[in-house]
């Protein structure tokens, strides 16, 4: 496990010192499959036990999120956000 705490600690600290991904993506899911994709993932960083990471790819790097309860909040805002757009709802997002 401290394997994958410090993998995660430097996928962050690369990103921060690198950011990227400033493109528009390509719409390659539903909303049912982001909803679904959402809650593997919420499933992942909560830490509930279920699922498999490796069935989510690059995302399961965030795995190490569990074990830093104050970052799940970071982690998931922007599946928050993602939900909003999707649904239509221009409110202020929050993770509460």
């Amino acid at each position: 496990m401290s394997d994958l705490r410090e993998l995660y600690q430097q996928l962050i600290i690369d990103h921060s010192k690198k950011p990227r991904n400033f493109v528009k993506l390509e719409k390659g899911k539903n909303k049912d499959e982001t909803q679904v994709l959402f809650e593997r993932f919420h499933a992942l960083v909560t830490g509930d036990g279920t699922g498999d990471p490796s069935d989510l790819g690059k995302l399961a790097v965030f795995s190490g999120v569990r074990e830093f309860p104050v970052r799940v909040k970071c982690a998931t805002l922007p599946w928050h956000t993602m939900r909003a757009a999707l649904e239509g709802r221009g409110e202020t997002i929050s993770t509460e």
